[in-house]
């Protein structure tokens, strides 16, 4: 059975509490010990440190702060994270990656660290459960540049029972600049005199929003660049149910956080024949069958037009044939892992963006709309980000969702 919100809890234990303070300035009613669940449910002087209020200054038993950006990427890969602060147990402002800082300001513990992470506690129509996201392709916008007054990060997740993609949305009052602090009674509701906090997961989103948000860093660079950490809560959603959370994020993190795999897979069973296409030059070979149709026993060679798609990446390869086949070929390697395509085997795996892939598609029988494959690399070379030749195999193992027998190779020669 999936526990109870935990900021919800904590709301209960306020109200049972009756403790109020007087004045924002007068630490009263005992709040050393009154729960919380954020800043602003602690009276002057004192913030919300694991739930509970403690007087301002370092958490009992804490050194203060961190000294440095040496937490690095996220479980299992990714980013190295960026340079962190010296001044200890600072809630933000441009102290840029405090890490221990802002958990010690009363950021959940569950997004401690310098590296990006999402962490969400829902029981509404946005999603129901908890869950960690940290690998996957993080992306942001924010404006105005140097100074925002809205910080918009979007998440796509490795993991596809994870949601396919996340999208927060944070804004100050009529679009005042945001700052290091407590944003309560915030909506969904742009142009309104109020802060904004719209939250869409896996392409589940509400009309109408209603919560609040505490920012314990926010600091731009003026080049759309920016770093952020915040407490989330969605008290509701259309009226009902309620969501909490927390979010790390900064553009000096990769945009792509991704794990092991997806890359060459050492003793990876080879998916199909190569020799066809050792001779060189520019050849592609076909064999096989999908539910649209099959190739003629002992397959089809041919010579083809290869025209470079784009070899930009250089983790994904795009070729076309402008050849009879008129065949579409794309290599893609996990993009988290931050190197090129090598020699090497390919295995099939889930989706997401960190995921290899294999898509070919020509005329019948693989005029796919949509197709899933292995695939392996004999061999390839590149000048800079430039392709120039391969030799590589593929198996298509789905066409359009169905089975696919389909297997080939291609030999591609820079003019």
């Amino acid at each position: 059975m999936r526990s109870t919100n935990p900021l919800s809890a904590v709301t209960a234990a306020l109200a049972v509490a009756g403790c109020a303070c007087p004045s924002p300035a007068s630490p009263s009613c005992g709040r050393t010990l009154a729960v919380c669940r954020s800043n602003r449910d602690c009276c002057g002087g004192f913030v919300c440190r694991a739930g509970l209020c403690e007087p301002l200054g370092p958490a009992t038993g804490s050194s203060g702060g961190n000294t440095g950006g040496t937490s690095g990427g996220s479980t299992g890969g990714g980013g190295t994270g960026g340079a962190g602060s010296t001044s200890g147990g600072s809630t933000g402002g441009t102290t840029g990656l405090v890490g221990p800082g802002w958990v010690d300001a009363g950021l959940l513990p569950q997004c401690a660290g310098t590296a990006n992470v999402l962490y969400v506690d829902g029981n509404d129509y946005i999603y129901t459960g908890q869950l960690t996201v940290t690998e996957g392709q993080w992306t942001s916008q924010v404006w105005p540049a140097a100074s925002p007054g809205q910080v918009d990060i979007t998440v796509t997740p490795a993991d596809p029972n994870a949601g396919a993609q996340w999208t927060l949305d944070f804004g100050g009052p009529n679009a005042a600049s945001l700052a290091a602090q407590d944003y309560p009674d915030a909506g969904n509701s742009p142009g309104q005199p109020v802060p904004q906090l719209d939250i869409q997961g896996d392409h589940h989103g509400c009309d109408y929003e209603a919560g609040g948000f505490d920012v314990f860093d926010v600091e731009a660079d003026g080049d759309g660049g920016v770093t952020f950490a915040a407490n989330f809560q969605l008290d509701s959603c259309d009226g009902t149910g309620g969501l909490s959370g927390c979010i790390v994020y900064s553009t000096r993190n990769p945009e792509y956080v991704c794990g092991p795999g997806g890359g060459p897979a050492p003793g990876a069973p080879d998916p199909g024949p190569v020799g066809p296409c050792l001779a060189g030059g520019n050849l592609l070979y076909l064999q096989g069958a999908t539910s649209l149709g099959s190739y003629p026993d002992g397959g089809v060679l041919e010579q083809a037009g290869w025209l470079p798609e784009s070899a930009t990446g250089p983790s994904w390869i795009g070729l076309d044939d402008s050849g009879a086949s008129g065949l579409t070929v794309w290599l893609q390697a996990a993009p988290g892992l931050g190197a090129p395509l090598v020699a090497g085997s390919y295995p099939a795996t889930a989706g997401g963006p960190c995921a290899s892939s294999a898509y070919v598609g020509a005329s019948p029988p693989l005029d796919c709309d949509s197709s899933a494959g292995d695939f392996s690399i004999d061999s390839i070379a590149w000048d800079g980000g430039t392709l120039t030749s391969l030799v590589a195999t593929f198996a298509v193992t789905a066409c359009n969702g169905q089975p696919s027998t389909v297997q080939g190779c291609l030999a591609y020669a820079a003019p």
